[in-house]
């Protein structure tokens, strides 16, 4: 991790929390929803929702 990473930090266990680069997160994750998951243009349906 480097000054200026975007984190994710989460409680693990009683006690414990999990310091994660937010880009390492991405990279995991990426990829990981089998086409056909969402009709064609829903997830831009969804992204037009969080602009204000």
């Amino acid at each position: 991790m480097a000054a200026g990473d975007e984190v994710v930090i989460r409680a693990s266990a009683k006690g414990r929390m999990e310091v994660e680069r937010a880009e390492d997160l991405l990279h995991r994750y990426a990829g990981s929803v089998p086409r056909g998951t969402y009709p064609r243009g829903h997830l831009d349906e969804l992204r037009g929702e969080w602009r204000p």
